[in-house]
């Protein structure tokens, strides 16, 4: 089941095309991830989407993968398009290889900007390595998922006319080497040299206080330091934008929106909203969308995490006017793929609803969504995905009561009843300061088909649902999110959704979902019969090995940076820190676990030391035997799988296929044989229906889109590639 659903191809990335041969249709260029589990490898789909408002279609998927191309970008026009390749083949126009490394096409660093002339582009890669001994000099590790990336540089090629071009590699003069560059966008046209040529970048500047700030290429800081820019965008009336978080404490909260220029943010943080249909503050990631503006630049158009929902707003640059344009219906979330003046298109899906494009166009002083604006991603068109999956599972979003703002999102099997209750399953989020939402997880949806009730809690440090609750878990880790995630699972017993007994609840999560899934194990040692681990934090006071030390301080209310030199010397840790910390650590409760655990750790992994993980299986299997607890069941099986070369995430495509089958074998041979036997009566319902799915989706993705171009002509016309 988990192979069916991660194949089902993700619209991650849309450009508007402003030359179409009819001009009835709006023009739609959409990248697709899709998994392919036959050679392990995540491959990379485009195809052109023409719609209007009565009428869509689409050209077959073409595979980019295979050719190398790791980013792409239009022009203004879309008369041209820059492609950058790693591999050798394919159409090449200009061949940089001798110029420096591979490209970056990463959130932090990753570039590719047309000049508003298009006459130039900006791009960054990284440098060739020195030949002198200075190649052995040390170089800091950007961090998670960036780890090979050593010399991000920046360049510049001015297209010059017949074949020819100009590269090369930007200095900026006024700024020191302890700056590294990337998200570039070019801002207005150059001229001959680099004298007038005006780009917004974000600079990552190691200083004593980690800060990291948009600046421009002449060495103009262009924001102020008590707050962290990035992701500049730039409107097509001349107009930049940025993000920003506050400096310090949680490593993740509300963010602000900035017209460059303006001293006061457009949109600020919300402390404390009264209700969920209240704005709660803009909760982003590392970037806007990448172009955002409708309105010629009068309104910015992003989705934002708002409760366990990503939603749509739109944000007037004028006024500060935010509005919640998110279509009704469904538990759905979305994301904003592309915008043009007029137009918007996202993707949406939830647990229950495979992802799809769709599409919002002005009418009036309203974006509204035309019901024939909707293209599913995975199945041919005409089949409704909708009842595909919730013909057998259904999500439900459900509050704990008195302990706002903790939620959980349920997905429940169809024929789970009070007789006959299926095994819960809680995975509270990592993070601790991210959330879970209603958007489309093959992994979950895979489990939830297997047989299981899924709870996915959001419990106090959740984004999404104000500012105050994002700080409110600063120093109460080990308490108030074990108590949130303890009372989330107690309600809904109280429910009749879950009930107590071996082999009824589980425990699921990774990082400090690993953390949380440790200590209810532990800290519940009758309640939980197993449970599943991935690189869980389990020694905060291990606060070396990962490249974010700092969380280890500030998430659990200790200043990382001190005051004065007198007080502590910057990356050191006290004794009576070290006590505090490892007595809120999982480690600390290791004795009274008696529940099956499966620890996944990547092998690769910067975020959590891997050995917290090792120590903690290893502190598990050399418990001395016995019991606190009097009564108490014995003490479940241990194991653990690494992989080799893994991160954090564990998230290469055989990698998650492991895992995840890993953790439904561990999770079935958990169960009592009369759950086992109440599992084989749904066997036959789900077999009818994993026969319904894989019928369905043996029309091939590129065969459902011939199956389209039967609807209507392509309209197409040739692009030249940069």
């Amino acid at each position: 089941m988990y192979k069916l659903l991660s194949s089902i191809p993700v619209p991650i990335a849309a450009h508007f095309l402003v030359h179409t041969t009819d001009a009835r249709y709006k023009g739609l260029e959409v990248t697709y991830s899709i998994a392919d589990h036959v050679r392990d490898i995540k491959r990379t789909t485009t195809k052109t989407i023409f719609f209007s408002k009565d009428t869509m279609f689409s050209t077959a998927g073409q595979d980019i993968s295979a050719a190398g191309i790791v980013k792409s970008t239009w022009s203004p026009s879309t008369k041209f398009k820059a492609v950058l390749r790693n591999l050798d083949g394919g159409k090449k126009r200009f061949d940089v290889t001798d110029d420096h490394g591979e490209f970056y096409a990463d959130e932090y660093f990753g570039s590719l900007s047309f000049s508003p002339c298009e006459d130039a582009i900006v791009y960054v890669a990284e440098a060739n390595q020195p030949k002198d001994v200075s190649k052995f000099a040390y170089s800091p590790s950007f961090g998670e998922g960036l780890t090979s990336k050593k010399r991000p540089t920046p360049f510049i090629l001015r297209i010059l006319g017949n074949n020819e071009a100009s590269l090369s590699a930007l200095v900026p003069p006024a700024v020191d080497n302890l700056v590294s560059f990337g998200q570039f966008v070019l801002q207005d046209c150059p001229d001959s040299g680099l004298q007038g040529t005006t780009m917004l970048a974000t600079g990552y500047q190691r200083t004593s206080d980690d800060r990291t700030n948009s600046i421009s290429l002449t060495g103009e800081q262009l924001t102020p330091s008590s707050i962290s820019c990035r992701s500049p965008r730039v409107s097509p009336n001349g107009s930049a934008v940025c993000i920003s978080n506050a400096l310090g404490g949680a490593h993740a909260g509300s963010t602000s929106l900035h017209l460059l220029g303006q001293s006061e943010p457009i949109v600020k943080a919300v402390w404390d909203p009264q209700d969920s249909n209240e704005f709660p503050g803009l909760f982003l990631g590392a970037a806007l969308p990448t172009y955002p503006f409708v309105e010629n630049g009068g309104w910015v158009v992003t989705h934002t995490t708002w409760g366990s929902r990503s939603r749509v707003v739109a944000i007037s640059t004028t006024n500060s006017t935010i509005g919640d344009i998110t279509p009704d219906g469904k538990d759905y979330s979305y994301t904003i793929l592309a915008s043009d003046k007029a137009h918007i298109a996202a993707v949406r899906s939830s647990l229950v609803s495979v992802p799809e494009f769709d599409s919002w166009d002005r009418d009036r002083d309203v974006y509204s969504r035309h019901e024939s604006g909707v293209e599913n991603s995975g199945f041919s068109r005409g089949v409704n995905r909708w009842y595909v999956v919730a013909a057998v599972i259904y999500l439900k979003r459900i509050k704990t009561p008195e302990r706002h703002p903790t939620e959980s999102i349920v997905l429940r099997h169809r024929q789970s009843t009070d007789e006959s209750r299926n095994p819960l399953i809680t995975m509270p989020h990592g993070g601790p300061h991210a959330t879970w939402a209603t958007s489309w997880t093959p992994a979950t949806t895979a489990l939830a088909l297997e047989g299981y009730t899924i709870s996915l809690p959001n419990y106090t440090g959740s984004l999404g649902y104000g500012e105050r609750y994002v700080q409110a878990l600063r120093g109460h880790y080990g308490t108030l999110d074990v108590e949130d995630c303890i009372a989330s699972v107690r309600h809904l017993i109280a429910l009749g959704i879950a009930e107590e007994g071996e082999g009824k609840l589980f425990m699921s999560g990774g990082s400090h979902g690993g953390f949380l899934g440790a200590h209810l194990v532990a800290r519940f040692p009758t309640l939980f019969t197993a449970a599943v681990l991935r690189n869980p934090v389990i020694s905060a006071g291990d606060v070396w090995g990962t490249d974010i030390p700092e969380w280890y301080f500030e998430e659990f209310n200790f200043p990382f940076f001190p005051k004065n030199a007198s007080e502590r010397v910057p990356y050191t840790i006290t004794s009576d820190q070290y006590t505090a910390l490892q007595a809120a650590s999982p480690i600390s409760y290791v004795q009274d676990v008696q529940a099956s655990v499966l620890i996944l750790l990547g092998g690769s992994d910067n975020r959590v030391n891997p050995k917290q993980g090792l120590g903690f299986y290893h502190a598990l299997k050399g418990r001395i035997p016995g019991s606190k607890e009097e009564g108490a069941k014995s003490k479940g099986k241990v194991d653990l799988m690494w992989f080799e070369g893994e991160g954090h995430p564990i998230e290469g495509v055989e990698a998650a296929r492991v895992a995840w089958e890993s953790t439904r074998i561990g999770l079935q041979t958990s169960e009592l044989r009369e759950v086992q036997c109440i599992r084989s009566r749904r066997d036959n319902f789900l077999e009818s229906t994993i026969d319904f799915i894989e019928a369905l989706y043996s029309l091939s993705f590129v065969g459902a889109m011939a199956y389209l171009l039967i609807e209507g002509t392509a309209v197409n016309e040739a692009i030249p590639t940069i």
